[in-house]
This record gives C-alpha cells, sequence and structure tokens, in this order.
C-alpha cells in the first residue's frame, strides 16, 4: 500500500470521522465508505475506533497512528471511550448532522483545497450537551431526518444531503454559554485537572449541569421532555456555575432541598430529598462514573438529614448523624407529640422548634439514642415511690430535698410531669442501703426512718441528711422488707445527732405569748426596732428560727403597755379609753399603723391603771380570776369560754384594726 499524493490537515477539534470523509472527497469519491473499501479497510472501523483501521488510515494519510488514535472515538461493550473517558453512547448525535453554518461560511473562505474538503466536523458538534456555536452565539443547525446508513457519520456527504433538504435551525441569538467553552476546551485540549470538576469524569461533566440546572429552575421533578434547546441550555449553564464552584457548592445544593423533603410526612428517602437527579443516577444508570456523585450525595444525606441504618440510599446506610422526631417515635414506640414535649423539658429541642413537623426536628443520633435508651424504661413519680417502696410523702420529701433528681424535671412550657430515670433510681436505693454498718438484729430502738423523724420531731429531709452523709453509725437494712422500707436507724443516735445547742432565747410564739400580742405583731415589733431578736439554725439547716433573749421580752413589758390591756383592766371600753387618752395629751409610744397593735409607755398612763392593773398586765389571767371570770357560770348552750374564743391571730387583729388593739 503506497501513500496518498492528496492530503488534508487534520484540525485539533476535528472528529477522525471527518477527516476520512474530507480525504475521501479530496480524490473525488462520494462516500467515506466507498474509499475506505477502496483502501482495503472498513469506515465503520474508523468510526469505531478500531486500531488495525486506524493504523493503515494513518499510514495512507501520512500521520503518526497514536495521534490519529488519540482523537478517536473508541467503542467498547456498548460505551464510547474519548481518551481516558468512559461515555455514554447516548451523549452523542451522529446520525444526523449538526453543525454551525458560520464556521462552514468561514472554512470554506479561509481554506485551500477543493471546497467540499474545507468544511470539517468538529468534535464539539457531536456531543448532545453542545447546542450552540460560543464563537458565533447561535444555535447548531440539525438534520431534520435521520442520514442514510450509507452516509452515516460522513460529514461531508451529510452536509451535502442537508445542504439539498430542509435543515432545523433555531432563530435568535443564542447565550453565552461557560458550560458549552469548558466543554469544548475539556474534550479538545485536554489538560490535567485544575479544578474539582476537572476530576470528575467527563460523563459526570456533560450530564450533571443540565439535571441540577433544571432542578434549580424547574423543580426537583421536572422533565427533559418539557424543556426546549434555550430552556436546556439556561439550565446547563446555572447547573455549570454550581458544579464549577467546587464540591462545597455541590454539596450546598444538595443540601437546599433537604428543607422541603424534610418538612412534609411519611417516610424519607432518595427520590423525596433529590428529586430527578436521584431517580436519574439510582435507576436511570449504573454508570460507575456518577459513582463519586453517588457518593457525595449519600454522605450529604446522612450528615445532615435523619436517615440511618434501615433506609437505601444507592444501596444500605450503614450509619446514622441524626436522629428526627419520626425516627426517635419509631426506635422508641413513644407518639411523636408526647416525645417532643420529652425532648422540650430535656432542653434538647428548642421551643420554637416545637411546632415543626417531626422529620425536621434533628437531634444528634448518639444523644437521642442515649435518650431513648433511658425513656423507654423510665418512671413516673408514682411508680418511682413504689420502686423505693416508700409512701408518696416520704418521696416528695426526698425529691424536694434534691437528693434525687428527675431524669426529666417539671417545665412549664410541655407541663409534663417529672420523669426518673430507672438506673438513677436504683442507684440511689443502691446508695441509701450501702450506708448499712450493722446487721440487722430485730431490736425496737431500730426504726424506719419516717418514725424516726415523726419521734424525733424533725423532718424526713433532715434524716436522710444524716444517712447520705455517713453521719450515723448505727444503720441497719431489714432482710424481710424491700427498698428504703429496708432501712433502720438508732432513734437515741438520731436525736443526739439533731440535738441543738441552747442559744440562751425563746421562740416567738412563746414571746408573743408573754406579750400578750400575735406572732405578726411580735415580728413588727422586730423589724420595727422595738424588740431584737435574732436568726439561729433549726433542726433542717436550711430553715432558720427566730428567737428573742428574755431579757428583751422583760425589757419590753416594762417600758410599754398595750391599749388593749388598759381596756380590759380598766373596765373602759377601748375606743372611749383611746379618746380620753388623746384628750388628756397622752400620746401613743407606738401606733397601730406601725406594727398593728397600740402601746403605750407605762410611765404615761400610770394614772389610767386601776390598782392592780400593773399585775393584771404583767399576767393577763390575773385580772379574769380577780373579777370573777374565770368562775363565771356557763350559760346553757353556748360553748365555754376558752372554746369561744379560740381564733387565729390574725382574725382577731383584723377585727380591732379599727379600734387600733389587737389580741391573740
Amino acid at each position: 500500500m503506497t501513500r496518498l499524493a492528496t492530503t488534508v490537515p487534520f484540525h485539533d477539534d476535528e472528529t477522525l470521522a471527518s477527516f476520512c470523509s474530507r480525504t475521501a472527497a479530496a480524490h473525488g469519491i462520494q462516500t467515506a465508505k466507498s474509499f475506505c473499501l477502496h483502501m482495503g479497510f472498513r469506515f465503520q472501523g474508523i468510526i469505531d475506533g478500531d486500531e488495525q483501521a486506524i493504523t493503515e488510515f494513518a499510514y495512507l494519510t501520512g500521520h503518526d497512528p497514536e495521534h490519529l488514535r488519540s482523537r478517536a472515538l473508541v467503542k467498547d461493550d456498548g460505551r464510547i471511550w474519548l481518551g481516558r473517558d468512559s461515555l455514554s453512547k447516548f451523549e452523542f448525535i451522529r446520525t444526523r448532522v449538526r453543525y454551525c453554518p458560520h464556521c462552514l461560511d468561514e472554512d470554506r473562505a479561509d481554506r485551500y483545497g477543493a471546497v467540499e474538503t474545507r468544511i470539517y466536523g468538529r468534535m464539539a458538534w457531536i456531543l448532545s450537551s453542545v447546542r450552540t456555536c460560543q464563537r458565533h452565539r447561535v444555535f447548531l443547525t440539525e438534520g431534520r431526518v435521520r442520514a442514510r446508513t450509507a452516509i452515516m457519520n460522513d460529514f461531508v456527504a451529510m452536509v451535502r444531503e442537508v445542504g439539498a433538504s430542509d435543515p432545523i435551525s433555531f432563530e435568535g441569538y443564542a447565550p453565552r454559554s461557560r458550560y458549552e467553552e469548558y466543554l469544548t476546551n475539556r474534550i479538545c485540549v485536554r489538560r490535567p485537572p485544575e479544578t474539582w470538576l476537572d476530576s470528575l469524569p467527563l460523563q459526570v461533566a456533560l450530564r450533571l449541569p443540565e439535571v441540577i440546572g433544571g432542578m434549580i429552575l424547574h423543580g426537583r421533578d421536572f422533565w427533559f421532555e418539557s424543556l426546549d434547546v434555550r430552556q436546556a441550555v439556561e439550565a446547563a449553564e446555572i447547573g455549570f456555575e454550581v458544579l464549577a464552584a467546587g464540591q462545597h457548592s455541590f454539596v450546598a445544593f444538595l443540601v437546599s432541598h433537604h428543607e422541603q423533603a424534610l418538612s412534609a410526612g411519611g417516610e424519607l428517602g432518595g427520590a423525596r430529598l433529590y428529586g430527578r437527579l436521584y431517580e436519574l443516577l439510582a435507576h436511570g444508570t449504573s454508570d460507575p462514573n456518577y459513582d463519586e456523585i453517588r457518593r457525595i450525595m449519600k454522605d450529604t444525606a446522612i450528615d445532615h438529614t435523619p436517615l440511618g441504618p434501615g433506609a437505601k440510599m444507592f444501596g444500605p446506610i450503614d450509619r446514622r448523624r441524626w436522629h428526627s422526631v419520626n425516627s426517635a417515635m419509631v426506635a422508641s414506640g413513644l407518639h411523636f407529640i408526647r416525645l417532643k414535649k420529652l425532648l422540650l423539658a430535656r432542653r434538647l429541642i428548642a421551643k420554637a422548634d416545637f411546632d415543626r413537623s417531626p422529620n425536621s426536628i434533628l437531634v444528634d443520633a448518639e444523644v437521642m439514642e442515649a435518650f431513648i435508651a433511658r425513656i423507654i424504661t423510665a418512671t413516673g413519680a408514682s411508680e418511682t415511690a413504689s420502686l423505693l417502696n416508700i409512701p408518696r410523702h416520704e418521696f416528695d420529701a426526698i425529691l424536694s430535698s434534691g437528693y434525687l433528681k428527675p431524669f426529666i424535671p417539671w417545665t412549664p412550657e410541655t407541663q409534663t410531669l417529672p420523669v426518673f430515670d430507672r438506673e438513677t433510681v436504683e442507684g440511689f436505693v443502691s446508695t441509701c442501703l450501702g450506708k448499712a454498718t450493722i446487721p440487722f438484729d430485730g431490736s425496737g430502738s431500730m426504726l424506719r426512718i419516717p418514725k424516726i423523724a415523726k419521734r424525733s420531731l424533725c423532718s424526713l429531709e433532715t434524716v436522710y441528711r444524716l444517712l447520705l452523709e455517713g453521719a450515723l453509725e448505727r444503720v441497719a437494712v431489714d432482710p424481710g422488707a424491700r427498698g428504703l422500707a429496708s432501712l433502720r436507724l438508732d432513734l437515741r443516735e438520731v436525736r443526739k445527732k439533731i440535738k441543738l445547742s441552747d442559744h440562751g432565747g425563746i421562740s416567738s410564739r412563746a414571746a408573743s405569748r408573754s406579750i400578750g400580742v400575735s406572732e405578726l405583731v411580735l415580728m413588727a415589733l422586730i423589724r420595727t426596732g422595738h424588740i431584737k431578736a435574732r436568726e439561729v439554725t433549726g433542726r433542717a439547716p436550711s430553715r432558720l428560727r427566730t428567737v428573742i433573749a428574755p431579757e428583751e421580752i422583760q425589757a419590753f413589758k416594762k417600758r410599754y403597755i398595750s391599749l388593749y390591756w388598759l381596756a380590759n383592766h380598766s373596765g373602759v371600753q377601748i375606743m372611749k379609753l383611746k379618746t380620753r387618752l388623746r384628750e388628756a395629751g397622752v400620746a401613743q409610744a407606738i401606733t397601730n399603723a406601725e406594727v398593728g397593735s397600740t402601746f403605750y409607755l407605762r410611765e404615761d398612763v400610770s394614772g389610767w391603771m386601776t390598782a392592780d392593773s400593773s399585775d393584771r398586765s404583767a399576767n393577763p389571767t390575773l385580772g379574769r380570776e380577780r373579777s370573777g371570770e374565770a368562775e363565771r357560770p356557763r350559760a346553757r348552750g353556748r360553748k365555754p369560754e376558752g372554746k369561744r374564743s379560740r381564733r387565729s391571730a390574725s382574725s382577731c387583729a383584723h377585727e380591732c384594726s379599727d379600734t387600733g388593739t389587737t389580741t391573740t
């Protein structure tokens, strides 16, 4: 075989089939198929990238076989290889000719040789994703019908036949497309990867931008068939902007679809999350070129949604990053409203999230799983009291003292009753029983905690404090009882522990009785500084008691006398006596407005007192005994004087407020 005398140049952006077609036209042969048969190989071999056919054609034209093979489209088991990129055969349009008429006019005007040999088919024109000529900003012209088999892929022959018919052309200028410029440069220049999109297979760069842009413009469930050429170019350009910005931009695009999917009820899955994109990659193709995109979609779904084991997305999901209220409801068996209340009370979700859909309320998977593990075995207050084997009042004392804290406390937002972690309750019982120091021998001095508190005149909280602080040396556990009811303490030891040191004062109740006023009036006298008092620790450390020194009481009684006792012992009605004192110029030492009762200085009213009034004022019962009140016969049907006069101090103070007196 000899080399051809007449050859044509092979352009960098030209298809190998177009180069063969132009070589045939340069020798006056009507079709490339006929030319190849004359040369001893098949044109189909050039189309399919057959190594032997390309080698023979390279020898005829004087080109390097390796160079021609690098520009060939190699068919292999239903796929087509362009260099190192494997593409679906559906990414090519080769049964109908596609071209830019302005590019062909330039070819005819600027090049040499026969006119038919000047025009050539660009590699970009056979890609279905390329719809425009960015050099001239026009849409590509296409043959209206499928080319005849005899001239299929024969660019010169196909243009010749289309020129004689009515091709498809789109009116108006095409918009600029950085996406199509990128594709043209990538398949022709073939530079090393510089961006994340460059690192992805060419198959991904061809198809994915159209899908992403279509979802952005027309919704995630759009149909490709519904887009015209201009809409398809616009969609591809928008999708390309997302991918060209990098992987983080693609992930942000995926995340933008989560809210809509999570706000709806029902089962969550890939189709609900990613619509047409998921349908394409899960069911439309099994092309491994998309595996990296599938991996990113799967990881993004796991990292931002409650998908987890049991769900599927491009295969089974083996890990979980988030739980939703919906997935937690399935795992725990609780109603989603009850679950939301418990999560809010536990401060695992915000109040603003409460009214959102169960799918859209997310909690860290580890936190939620730990919460579920505790809540499914948790107990309410009554059940917890039964678990402790104590009456409810004793349980309330333990709870109020903070010795046992609920797993979920009562909150005003949800009105949820306290919930107790079973493990915590059992731990509290073990702690209390672990304080045992001696074996139980049935001794009568070893009593249950409620009886200890009652006989020691102290609170249950005080006894439990002594127990839990390890302050008791005699603690036993009755093997015949269960829970906290089995604890036995020594009554004498507890009484000794809670005995208070002598503070040298008297209680507010005893002081008020000594003066002859109510405790409310006494507290007012203390508050206004007429009587000095101090606070001492009671049997419960958190409680303080008010005590007054006896000398303070005696000093007050020697200096002041109340209007009530004056009237009572002088035999004059209170208002009359008050008026007489005012008319006589006797001033009130302590007014009713200050403390709720009226007092005078003894020295100011000494003349108004009867001969024995001073004794009666010091001893309130003395006057009644001497005047015969204690021996007054009781009328039929009337209660004894003592019974009839048993009213509260506050009631007496209220009744006497108009008269400026108070009684107890």
